[in-house]
């Protein structure tokens, strides 16, 4: 079954425009605290995400390469922004967290992510915004269903 391209188009071209305004809003924030984009999904990731907070979470679930992540998690640990915890039952697993020390640079992460979200749902009714998650629900569920299906059997991406 092939998709048309009155479908594929807009999405592909949707998809691909939204990606490059989500990272362009954090553009002031990754320069004012000399972050990379991989050291910020690093972070965003894991304060929405508390109980995936290991590295091979981060790289499975934000499809980054384990060496990248590897990187990233060393550079915020020696800035102060991450703390190393090893899991009580498995010395080979370490939980991350983020300190204290990153909460400012969190809010503004924050602040920025809802901000972009807020204009995404710009000039939309209560209804068209409700219409709008209902179909989001659907073609989650149906990614879910192509990720069951998929002869990887990776799970979905968490939050970022």
């Amino acid at each position: 079954m092939s998709c048309p391209d009155s479908i594929m188009q807009p999405y592909l071209s949707l998809s691909w425009k939204a990606t490059k305004l989500y990272q362009r809003c954090f553009l002031d924030i990754t320069r004012e605290y000399g972050l990379s984009q991989n050291e910020k999904d690093v972070l965003l990731f894991l304060s929405h995400n508390a109980t995936c907070n290991t590295a091979s979470d981060i790289a499975k679930y934000r499809s980054i390469s384990k060496s990248l992540v590897s990187k990233s998690v060393d550079s915020l640990v020696h800035r102060g922004y991450l703390e190393l915890h090893p899991d009580r039952h498995d010395r080979r697993c370490v939980h991350l967290h983020p300190t204290a020390e990153a909460a400012p640079l969190l809010r503004q992460l924050h602040q920025a992510q809802l901000g972009f979200f807020e204009a995404l749902g710009e000039g939309l009714s209560r209804e068209e915004r409700d219409t709008l998650l209902r179909l989001m629900a659907k073609i989650g569920d149906n990614i879910a269903h192509m990720d069951d299906a998929a002869p990887s059997g990776e799970a979905s991406p968490g939050r970022a």
